[in-house]
């Protein structure tokens, strides 16, 4: 959810704020004379956003991930239980402790 303050107004409540982003997911849009200057969200926002941009960023990426979304739309996928056996026999994988 978005919410809309002053910047002016950010100075008497900005721990509040800062804490209402962070465990509420709250997003502020902060303004000034200019209109939208700025915005605040918190740690987990801000590294899930910076996380979707690098994998975005990288084509490779992209092109695995639409492969492998066609697969799974015919039919092809492969259970979790299975992606982990595979992990393992790989040794990419490390068995729980």
């Amino acid at each position: 959810m978005e919410n809309i303050i002053a910047v002016s107004a950010v100075r008497k409540v900005f721990a509040s704020i800062c804490k209402s982003a962070n465990q509420r997911l709250q997003r502020y849009i902060l303004t000034g004379n200019d209109g939208a200057e700025a915005v605040l969200l918190g740690i987990g926002d801000y590294r899930s956003l910076v996380s979707a941009a690098e994998l975005l960023s990288r084509p490779d990426v992209i092109r695995q991930s639409r492969r492998g979304m066609k697969q799974l739309k015919k039919g092809k996928g492969i259970t979790l239980s299975q992606m982990k056996k595979r992990l393992k026999k790989r040794k990419l994988l490390q068995p729980a402790a």
